[in-house]
């Protein structure tokens, strides 16, 4: 295609694609050739180093690798903690209001949205083409989304029962940590600071300590996977 040109494309979608509706079947796309860009890879040596904030070449792969390890660890430490709770919801019971239900549907709803969208795809137009409306539709996340409520029901009792809360220096210490990376001091800091802002480090604070606390008084099993 040249740049300007437009024409229709004729795809199927493969067996294992992430979309279970569109699995297989036939579509076309209208496309029109904006522009055409290529990578080219830098040259990494200290030059380049000092370009992402580093002196030296040394210096960037240590910052990288920091950040790699720290992803690891809270990819590690988060599925912890929701094999914790699947756990415990296994035998819990809960009456689960019907509106929370319906709010976690139609979150999981908007992000398959948003996901449609980054494939040039409208949610209306999937809809359509399955025929199926967006509450009939929204259905398909039901399960999932009563799981997701009863955790975090799970959580919000114990966090209540064992009376788990944030201290006034917590949530401090937690602001100026805050401030410090975007290079403000905490009292200047605290003035841009949204209420629901405060609520949020409050809550994030209560469920760290939760999570502590679960560790400390479960025998945490290692699965070993065979491959």
């Amino acid at each position: 295609m040249k740049i300007g040109e437009s024409k229709d494309v004729t795809v199927t979608f493969p067996d294992d694609y992430q979309v279970d509706d569109l699995k297989g079947k036939p579509a076309v796309f209208a496309v029109t050739l904006h522009g055409i860009q290529g990578k080219v890879l830098p040259e990494l040596n200290d030059e380049f180093a000092k370009k992402m904030g580093s002196d030296t070449m040394d210096a960037y792969r240590a910052k990288v690798k920091e950040r790699l390890v720290k992803n690891a660890e809270n990819r590690s430490r988060n599925e912890t903690e929701n094999s914790i709770v699947t756990a415990i919801a296994k035998g819990a019971k809960a009456e689960i209001p019907e509106a929370m239900i319906d709010r976690q549907e139609e979150q999981s709803l908007r992000r398959m949205e948003y996901n449609l969208m980054y494939q040039g795809i409208k949610l209306d137009d999937y809809l359509k083409y399955i025929g199926s409306s967006r509450e009939e539709y929204k259905k398909n996340f039901e399960e999932d989304a009563r799981n997701t409520v009863l955790q975090q029901l799970i959580v919000e009792k114990i966090v209540k029962v064992e009376n788990i809360t944030a201290t006034k220096e917590e949530i401090d210490a937690k602001i100026e940590e805050q401030a410090k990376s975007v290079g403000k001091e905490a009292a200047e800091y605290k003035k841009t600071i949204d209420p629901r802002q405060v609520e949020y480090i409050d809550s994030d604070i209560k469920v760290t300590k939760l999570f502590e606390f679960l560790k400390a008084n479960n025998e945490m099993v290692k699965e070993v996977k065979s491959i």
